[in-house]
């Protein structure tokens, strides 16, 4: 894994003494702290992007955040950093949202999205503040078009998300 640029190496030494390059460092606590900068790279960002009369809009990977990411897609996500998404709606720093999710996982395909507890605190989270929910469906590993009309239809009933993205179409 990655994270280990000058600024955190010499941020990391600053709060807790120690240099990550040559010694033993907590990696809980490495991950928060380039969380830290990326937040603060998001704040930078949404004001630069909402100054210009544009409209912010992050994708949140759902199996990274929920903290139990399917062993099969280790190589797919940065690691050491913790990604504050709660923070991140708190502080509106995004105007819509959309859910994403790699074809292997077997935690937001529509089939399951509406009853996996983590999704549903996301998709709850975005929809208490108004902020309109998208969902990337990747069409690797193409289902029977059927299926997809049926994903499609099982979305819109749930009303809470307002448009669902087919992805990687050209497979």
């Amino acid at each position: 894994s990655y994270g280990f640029n000058e600024p955190i190496v010499e941020e990391y030494a600053k709060r807790y003494g120690v240099n990550i390059l040559k010694d033993d460092y907590n990696p809980k606590l490495l991950s928060d702290l380039r969380g830290e900068y990326y937040t603060d790279f998001l704040r930078s960002a949404s004001k630069m992007i909402r100054a210009a009369g544009k409209k912010v809009q992050l994708h949140l990977e759902v199996d990274r955040l929920r903290g139990d990411t399917p062993p099969s897609r280790y190589m797919s996500y940065p690691w050491n950093i913790t990604f504050d998404w709660q923070g991140w709606l708190n502080e509106n720093l995004a105007d819509e949202i959309t859910l994403n999710s790699f074809a292997q996982s077997a935690y937001i395909y529509p089939d399951n999205l509406l009853e996996d507890r983590f999704a549903q605190e996301l998709i709850e989270a975005c929809y208490a503040r108004s902020l309109p929910i998208h969902y990337n469906r990747y069409i690797r590993m193409v289902p029977a078009p059927d299926k997809i009309k049926e994903e499609i239809q099982k979305v819109r009933r749930d009303g809470r998300i307002r448009s669902f993205i087919l992805y990687e179409v050209a497979e």
